[in-house]
């Protein structure tokens, strides 16, 4: 598997890592909750990860690809949604309070 995400993104499994946040929704306004979870996705992977998505994919045992796919906007091509299940794993894992994906956190 390593060698085929090498041949489709030109990089190991490991190096996947994210630079900053992307624009959601209106400008500061968030439509729904997937652009919400998203953008704290994103912010949770830059602030305690460093911006690599490997480590928080070994913490919830999902591939690095699966999880790179959770962070990609709604507008971009295949973008993986976070399910209200996947949103409490991921609280629970990382021991966020229960719920707090869905509410906006703060830079």
């Amino acid at each position: 598997m390593k060698n085929i995400i090498k041949k489709i993104f030109g990089i190991h499994p490991e190096q996947l890592k994210i630079t900053g946040l992307t624009t959601v929704g209106n400008g500061d306004e968030f439509n729904t909750i997937q652009e919400i979870r998203k953008h704290n996705l994103r912010l949770i992977v830059l602030k305690h990860y460093n911006g690599y998505v490997e480590p928080l994919s070994k913490a919830i045992n999902k591939h690095p690809t699966y999880v790179s796919a959770m962070l990609k906007g709604l507008d971009n091509n295949n973008p993986r949604i976070i399910t209200s299940k996947m949103a409490r794993l991921i609280e629970n894992t990382l021991q966020l309070k229960s719920g707090s994906l869905d509410e906006l956190m703060n830079v």
